[in-house]
């Protein structure tokens, strides 16, 4: 899974990603952020990780004030590029007002910032919001895949 992951992913040319997924892939976003990309993980206040449940309008406020502040890091450590801040949220649902709410900030996100939508089905974002990011379907590895 994470081959596929890291292949999607690849150099971050995209500023939102909707990860479909049946089981959760934070820790392996995580983790390919580290490798691929020198940004480390443990107390940086430029990496939001966030499960919910339901992702409300007051969340999705939230959201776009924290992604309306730089980050804290003038740099990132493997390409030298200007700070980023990276936002990896794990959705069970989402209200429309929620998904209206964040359509401004996938038209027009902040240079340095990089969204992670990992959502159950692409179905339950409306066509505004799905159009507006890099939709990447995870499949799980099965015992065939390892022969």
């Amino acid at each position: 899974m994470l081959m596929n992951l890291s292949q999607s992913l690849g150099n971050l040319s995209h500023h939102a990603y909707g990860i479909v997924s049946s089981t959760s892939v934070r820790l392996e976003i995580i983790s390919f952020l580290e490798r691929e990309h020198g940004i480390v993980a443990r107390g940086n206040p430029d990496l939001f990780v966030q499960k919910y449940e339901v992702l409300t309008i007051d969340d999705a406020r939230g959201l776009k004030e924290a992604h309306a502040t730089r980050p804290f890091s003038s740099r990132d450590i493997k390409d030298g590029k200007g700070g980023r801040k990276f936002f990896i949220l794990e959705i069970d649902s989402i209200t429309h007002e929620a998904q209206n709410a964040l359509l401004k900030i996938f038209e027009e996100p902040n240079e340095y910032a990089h969204f992670f939508l990992i959502i159950p089905s692409e179905e339950f974002l409306l066509p505004p919001l799905r159009s507006r990011l890099f939709m990447v379907k995870m499949t799980s590895r099965t015992r065939q895949d390892d022969i």
